[in-house]
């Protein structure tokens, strides 16, 4: 099977789920109405214009009208903005709450509370693209023109159901049920027909607050403020990007969207890390028994710098091999040889202040310290 980005309805095909709404259920459609039919209808549970209805209408045959209906019968007309039609819009039906927003931008369209009165049918299952059990109502045109990018439903907060377009292997446009694993077909007339075949997977890109995606190779910010399936099957990439992208963005998080399991994401990092400084403890020199520093044995690196401070880190100083002089850059000073060459009467000339604190700088990963170790002079 194949997924494709939606199956698009003439008017006359429609489909039953089987599923039968319970007072908990609450569905979410990913719809476009393309017509403005009388009764233009995403969904709906009922038998002729009987009630226990749970149902929505894009409009009704007098006016521009949203008609969302719960139970028997609490019906709600709310005034539409003409976006609706134009834009692909997600429709959210609980017994509390009916939301319209548009998929790529997030705009809240309608948001109207409600509350169900009566029964709902134990029979009658739920339809997509008309409202009504066998497809139409006689006066009344109850399906509707529309494009069909998904749908879930969910009893309380759990997802019990998960709809999918996708083309069968021969090649039908159908929608497949992912908890159940059910292939479902149009059973009214004509025939369904389909967008684009969707790849395994689709990527976008986020840094700093925006989502990009790559066009003609180059980093292109998105205009998008909630996320969405459709924004990666509109915006997104068909591979991972790559490194040489995500370097110019600061902490770059690599989003990803699959119609069927999940990828598994993998990278291989190659960093050079910044030279890495260690300072010791201040060493307390003012026991009456220690006179000085007679000398130090450093088991390190050609590479790695030592430094020597005397005043708790305020200054740092370094043996020139004939004298002392002051560093004025924290990841430079002398060798372990030279520290190591330092003889006791210069380490007197410095060792004044009771306190001793070395700095050791590790410029590589190659580097290594193994030990550092100060022989004092005692009385």
């Amino acid at each position: 099977m194949k997924n494709v980005e939606y199956i698009e309805s003439s008017g006359g095909q429609y489909i039953d789920t089987g599923y039968i709404v319970k007072k908990n259920t609450k569905l979410v459609m990913h719809c476009n109405v393309q017509e403005e039919y009388q009764w233009a209808a995403p969904f709906g549970v009922r038998a002729g214009a009987s009630n226990q209805a749970f149902q929505y209408c894009a409009r009704d045959n007098s006016a521009q009208v949203g008609v969302i209906c719960f139970g028997t019968f609490s019906e709600i007309k709310i005034p539409q903005p003409s976006s609706v039609y134009n834009n692909d819009i997600e429709i959210s039906l609980s017994n509390d709450l009916f939301t319209i927003k548009s998929i790529l931008n997030g705009e809240v369209l309608v948001n109207h509370p409600f509350t169900q009165s009566g029964a709902l049918s134990e029979t009658l299952s739920l339809y997509f693209f008309t409202l009504n059990q066998g497809g139409r109502d006689i006066g009344n045109l109850c399906w509707t023109n529309m494009k069909l990018y998904g749908c879930e439903i969910y009893e309380d907060e759990t997802l019990v159901k998960l709809y999918k377009p996708m083309l069968d292997d021969s090649e039908v446009p159908c929608l497949y049920e992912g908890i159940d694993k059910e292939i479902l077909y149009n059973v009214g007339s004509g025939v369904f027909t389909h967008g684009a075949i969707i790849a395994q997977a689709r990527y976008l890109i986020y840094a700093d607050g925006t989502y990009y995606t790559i066009l003609d190779g180059s980093l292109t910010s998105l205009q998008i403020t909630d996320l969405s399936k459709q924004a990666f099957v509109t915006y997104g990439m068909e591979g991972p990007p790559t490194s040489e992208i995500l370097l110019t963005l600061t902490n770059p998080k690599v989003l990803v969207w699959s119609a069927n399991e999940q990828p598994e994401l993998t990278a291989t990092i190659t960093a050079t890390p910044y030279p890495q400084t260690l300072y010791s403890p201040e060493y307390d020199m003012t026991d009456p028994t220690i006179l000085g520093i007679e000398k130090v044995i450093a088991v390190a690196s050609e590479d790695v710098m030592f430094a020597v401070s005397f005043d708790g880190g305020e200054t740092w100083k370094y043996y020139t091999g004939t004298d002392w002089a002051t560093l004025s850059e924290e990841t430079s000073g002398m060798s372990a040889e030279t520290i190591m060459s330092v003889p006791t009467d210069k380490w007197s000339e410095v060792a004044t202040t009771g306190t001793f604190k070395v700095r050791a700088t590790l410029p590589s990963v190659e580097s290594t310290l193994s030990s550092f170790i100060v022989d004092y002079l005692n009385a």
